[in-house]
């Protein structure tokens, strides 16, 4: 599952990958060199001799991109993630490089190095990589992109795929003069550059599309023969700046692209202005934000090379200041909303699968011989959710607080945690869920016994399963409660002050966002399950 935490490690990573001593002479990049073949299409880099990734927060702090509640996590993972990269130049590792090939994406994945002084140093750093990567793998999140081995050439520890090490570990490549060029042009802490391969120049020549006016000039040709390499690169405190440029093979054609980019901007700046006058209310906003960055995104060209750097002025500074934290804070928010959608559409398809297994979605609560409640429907789909283990250690004949149970009341899976940590915090314990059933006359679980597919007359697609309410609704996970749902006011309970909406799970497996001002006669008939209603979109 992927996780907030999730997104600290992977942030603060990056920006561990960032936070190195300048770049900007070939023979920094000389050991790489023989790598570098002629299907190679770019090359990313990283110095691993001055990683600080507390440093690095702490800009990140300044300019409040990580809210105040979620600072000192941040800070303790910063602190834990220094250590595990400062094993790396402990051991000789001196830069990190990823050569990426168009084929890449369909075999194996790219190719990794990592630069140390001696053969020993090689040694060293491949023990100590081996038990870092296999966390990794374990995590999931970029497996996919790390190749299983690790080998020593000389000095240089490879990780490739297999179809490509034996022709790494063995081989020389033609010296790309081009490739090292590009490298040693960029002062910077990190970045990527791309160089043609004889494959992009074909594909470029051959299938660029014609573009519409006003970047007609720009073709196929000219940035198969026209463009020498384009890079993106980055710069860390304490001048932190973020930089792209193209070095092209004559000047006509740098003013080529420049006249492109001043009329894309031009473009930009009226839509904004458009969306300002007379978009929607959040368009409105959002280009009152973005416009005055405009002015700032001015090219420079210097004979063959156009280039842009933000943040070497204060008032771009400044303006990273003020803009960022809103814009962070609507992609944290479009982010925790997809991991809500990605969890809710995790629990649809367990109880379909035990409507499929079963016969019946859950009871929302199952009951002894005296009727007794005693486990939520949240244990009961466990199985279905890949958490058999923990299912098999509850005793199925005792209520949720008996002194077996309650013990495994804080080992609620991540999938009825809410994403956001403000929201965990409002809830409280770590044993509360807002992830609940609807429970009244004629819900899907109005009943003891679990309600059969058939019976949903309403359908399964206009018929609720599972709703998140408030942080005050939120319930024991294991305890059978949910949200009894009062049918005179029936967005009681959901409808939220902290944010524009909510979210359900249907019968049929779909999840949908409601916001907070969704017609109440209609959400109230699609918690019903045979109230004929209709309901209206």
């Amino acid at each position: 599952m992927f996780t907030i935490s999730h997104v600290h490690r992977i942030a603060v990573a990056v920006a561990a990958s960032l936070a190195a001593c300048g770049i900007g002479r070939a023979e920094d990049h000389a050991a790489v060199g023989p790598f570098i073949d002629n299907d190679v299409a770019a090359v990313a880099f990283v110095n691993l001799e001055s990683i600080n990734v507390p440093a690095v927060l702490e800009e990140i702090e300044r300019l409040k991109l990580i809210p105040e509640d979620e600072i000192a996590a941040a800070r303790q993972q910063a602190h834990a993630v220094q250590g595990v990269f400062g094993q790396l130049p402990a051991k000789g590792a001196r830069r990190a490089y990823v050569l990426l090939r168009p084929q890449d994406v369909f075999h194996g994945g790219p190719t990794w190095l990592v630069e140390t002084e001696t053969p020993e140093q090689a040694a060293a750093v491949i023990e100590c990589l081996k038990p870092m990567l296999a966390d990794v793998r374990r995590s999931g999140d970029v497996a996919n992109f790390l190749p299983e081995e690790l080998r020593a050439r000389g000095s240089m520890v490879i990780a490739a795929p297999a179809n490509r090490m034996d022709k790494l570990a063995t081989a020389d490549a033609a010296v790309r003069e081009d490739a090292l060029a590009a490298l040693a042009a960029l002062d910077a802490d990190a970045g990527v550059v791309y160089f043609h391969s004889p494959d992009t120049k074909r594909v470029l020549r051959e299938m660029f599309p014609p573009l519409p006016a006003p970047f007609m000039e720009i073709d196929g040709q000219l940035l198969a023969d026209g463009v020498k390499w384009a890079a993106f690169n980055i710069k860390l405190p304490p001048q932190p700046t973020i930089g792209a440029s193209i070095e092209t093979t004559a000047p006509e054609g740098a003013a080529t692209l420049r006249g492109a980019f001043e009329k894309g901007a031009e473009l930009a700046k009226a839509f904004l202005m458009s969306q300002m006058i007379g978009g929607p209310p959040a368009h409105r906003e959002r280009a009152a934000q973005l416009l005055p960055l405009m002015p700032l995104l001015e090219a420079k060209v210097e004979g063959n090379r156009i280039s842009y750097t933000f943040g070497d002025d204060e008032q771009e500074i400044n303006f990273l200041a003020s803009l960022l934290p809103a814009l962070t804070q609507q992609l944290r928010e479009d982010l925790y909303r997809d991991q809500r959608m990605n969890r809710f559409k995790q629990i649809a398809l367990a109880m379909l699968n035990h409507e499929s297994a079963k016969k019946c979605y859950p009871p929302a609560a199952t009951y002894d011989a005296e009727g007794r409640p005693l486990l939520s429907w949240r244990v009961h789909v466990l199985p279905y959710l890949g958490h058999t283990a923990l299912y098999q250690q509850f005793r199925l004949d005792e209520p949720w607080d008996s002194q077996h149970n309650r013990e495994l009341v804080e080992q609620m899976p991540d999938v009825y945690a809410d994403p956001d940590p403000s929201v965990r915090s409002a809830i409280g314990d770590r044993g509360r869920t807002a992830y609940v059933v609807p429970s009244g006359e004629r819900t899907v679980f109005s009943g003891s016994d679990g309600m059969k597919i058939r019976d949903v007359i309403d359908g399964t697609s206009n018929t609720i399963l599972v709703v998140e309410v408030v942080p005050e609704r939120a319930v024991i996970w294991t305890k059978p409660e949910d949200w009894n749902v009062d049918f005179e006011h029936p967005l009681a309970g959901v409808q939220r002050t902290d944010r524009n909406g909510f979210l359900a799970a249907f019968a049929d497996g779909h999840v949908q966002f409601f916001t907070n001002d969704v017609d109440p006669a209609s959400f109230k008939a699609q918690l019903t399950a045979d109230g004929n209603e209709t309901v209206r979109q």
